[in-house]
């Protein structure tokens, strides 16, 4: 347990992670003391790297040397500035060119700042590998969920995520950060593993720290056979794991429009790729129609369906009027397909019907994706949609 009498007599501080460390003012870094306590805080001052920055420090001159006060603190107030514009442009995903462009209206607004062409892109660099330092700490210190997710085909590359949450010792909160992102474009089991595993080696995480994984449901990510799991739990059998809620409802309710014996999704994305690829304002002028919102559906996307089929529903008429016209209906292929199926009533009770059966499990979907943690609630809401759903489409005395 840290001492505060140390401070008279070593160059250490009390940290600010538990009393069992101290923090080195001359390395900069916390020295864990929880085996023997002074013993362990000799030990470190007798290695070489604290040697070594113990002697260069007495020669070293401080930045009070070169500048004046006054100058310190305008240079100061220059790279807070520069650093919280530069957090901003990495936070919303804003291109780096964005900084070249802003600097035009910031000339005209303050005339005095200097500021360089390529130091948004250092200053985020720098900024990026502060933060990571601090992810790999606390993943090395401490127990955590790894949590892994792969982007989608449409990309050129195969992205991997790579995500730890844990307990942040210093803020007593819970903090979900990015630990790297991979490129791994052949995205089987052993790739993904080798991948994730190569950030571990890379920053010494222990295996051991990885208490619970985190993914989508796919058989390449929780498989019981040949999966990221399953390689996972070759290097530490505790490992628990608790497939995405969201995957699996999205999966279930997959599986029911395909039962449905009429194409809705082949007549959503037909409507899309239309208005995407022709004139838009024609369909408005001739209909006198309400603004139609044009969502996408995607076979990927959870929640995309509901709203797809929900706004199409509030044009059902107006859309079938549209597409049934003189103007319209010579037009071959996907015009004629759309046409049909819009002229017929069955295709537009079911989509009532999706609409309808469908919110209850967006509302279930929208619960747990609060920013705060809601897995206590997890079997009592899931429960609570089964009933729903049962009491809705199936009979009491089935």
């Amino acid at each position: 347990k840290y001492n505060p009498d140390w401070s008279s007599c070593f160059p250490v501080k009390k940290s600010r992670l538990s009393d069992e460390y101290l923090f080195c003012l001359v390395c900069s870094e916390d020295i864990c003391i929880g085996n023997s306590g002074v013993n362990d805080l000799k030990k470190h001052l007798e290695t070489s790297k604290h040697i070594s920055r113990a002697a260069a420090s007495k020669t070293q001159q401080t930045l009070m040397v070169f500048f004046r006060a006054a100058q310190q603190t305008f240079a100061k107030k220059v790279t807070n500035a520069e650093v919280l514009f530069c957090q901003a442009i990495a936070e919303h995903g804003l291109p780096i060119v964005f900084a070249d462009h802003f600097t035009k209206p910031v000339k005209l607004m303050f005339p005095d700042p200097s500021i360089a062409k390529t130091k948004a892109t250092a200053i985020i660099k720098a900024l990026a590998n502060h933060h990571s330092e601090s992810v790999v700490m606390h993943a090395k210190m401490g127990p955590g969920t790894l949590m892994v997710d792969e982007s989608n085909d449409v990309c050129s590359n195969k992205e991997v995520c790579i995500m730890i949450r844990y307990f942040h010792q210093i803020l007593k909160v819970v903090k979900t950060d990015l630990l790297s992102m991979l490129t791994c474009n052949t995205a089987n089991a052993d790739n993904l593993f080798s991948a994730i595993n190569s950030v571990f080696v890379a920053h010494h995480i222990p295996w051991e720290n990885v208490i619970s994984f985190s993914s989508d449901s796919a058989s390449v990510m929780i498989g019981k056979n040949n999966s990221v799991l399953s390689w996972i739990k070759q290097q530490s059998n505790s490992v628990y794991s608790l497939p995405c809620v969201f995957h699996i409802s999205h999966l279930a309710a997959k599986d029911a429009v395909k039962a449905i014996p009429k194409p809705v999704e082949d007549l959503l994305v037909d409507i899309f790729y239309y208005f995407t690829g022709s004139d838009y304002q024609q369909y408005q002028q001739w209909c006198d129609a309400d603004e139609l919102q044009l969502i996408k559906h995607g076979g990927t996307r959870w929640l995309s369906l509901c709203q797809a089929v929900a706004g199409y529903n509030n044009q059902w008429e107006p859309l079938k009027a549209y597409f049934g016209s003189s103007s319209q209906i010579e037009h071959p292929g996907r015009v004629q397909r759309i046409n049909t199926y819009m002229q017929d009533e069955e295709m537009h009770l079911y989509f009532l019907f999706l609409e309808h059966g469908l919110d209850d499990l967006i509302t279930y979907n929208m619960f747990f994706q609060a920013e705060d943690s809601r897995v206590v609630y997890l079997w009592e809401e899931s429960v609570k949609l089964l009933k729903t759903l049962l009491n809705q489409f199936v009979k009491s005395d089935v």
